[in-house]
């Protein structure tokens, strides 16, 4: 039998639980640090390829390439199906308030919906090619998503939710930030004083939340960059970057 485990996520509230998700379909909960299986979630049809906790710790969503999101409680029962995108999903990322979800896909959108009603709040446009990557910032006032356009986007969420009559033009910063496919964007989680982009061109990059100007750039790598992780120390901001094998494991 061959298994491949394709993304996982640790409860950050109560560090109790730790969720799997597999190219099978089907996410796990584990007890952390026993690693002893909880439950299973099943309800993919196609592969999953992400799996995330919310910050208060009692929900988590999967995404998969069968194109809906799921929100499932710690127990393993499925709570809301989010399902609107034309194509595989990529990532799933929720807003650090724990009420929204945002999802990101390859028909070159990513979404935002209301995690208690199911209800499609956001959807954003402005990529050409696919959405990988999607992450908010710990003040929930901005979204980050990045792709196969090379291309890093960042949306004043505030601004944007309240309908504030502003040039729609003027919400979005546009960073044009590697010289191929962007596979990851992440925000510094302690304070979000830094976005922190990987990239297929063997390099990543860290910016300024401030001004969105390059801060540096790490290259070396002699492969893609498809993961990265960054400390919540802020006085030692450093992505660690991770090869294939270090996050896919196959038996």
């Amino acid at each position: 039998m061959r298994l491949v485990m394709i993304g996982l996520s640790l409860d950050a509230h109560f560090r109790t639980m730790l969720a799997t998700c597999a190219l099978s379909g089907v996410a796990k909960l584990w007890s952390v640090p026993e690693v002893k299986k909880v439950s299973t979630l099943n309800g993919h049809t196609k592969q999953a390829v992400d799996v995330v906790f919310s910050s208060t710790g009692y929900h988590l969503a999967t995404a998969s390439a069968d194109r809906p999101a799921r929100l499932w409680n710690t127990e393993g029962s499925a709570q809301i199906t989010f399902e609107g995108h034309f194509d595989r999903l990529a990532r799933t990322a929720f807003h650090l308030s724990g009420k929204y979800l945002g999802t990101s896909s390859f028909d070159k959108t990513w979404r935002l919906w209301d995690v208690e009603v199911g209800e499609e709040l956001l959807l954003q446009e402005g990529h050409s090619r696919s959405v990988y990557g999607l992450s908010f910032h710990r003040d929930g006032s901005l979204a980050a998503s990045c792709g196969l356009d090379s291309l890093a986007r960042v949306l004043d969420l505030r601004q944007y939710l309240a309908h504030l009559g502003f040039e729609e033009e003027k919400l979005y910063i546009i960073i044009p930030a590697h010289s191929n496919l962007i596979s990851e964007v992440k925000f510094e989680p302690q304070e979000g004083y830094f976005l922190v982009t990987s990239s297929y061109d063997m390099t990543a990059k860290v910016w300024s939340s401030r001004d969105f100007k390059p801060v540096k750039s790490l290259s070396g790598r002699e492969a893609k960059v498809i993961l990265l992780d960054v400390d919540g120390d802020i006085n030692a901001y450093h992505p660690y970057l991770t090869g294939m094998g270090a996050f896919v494991s196959a038996t």
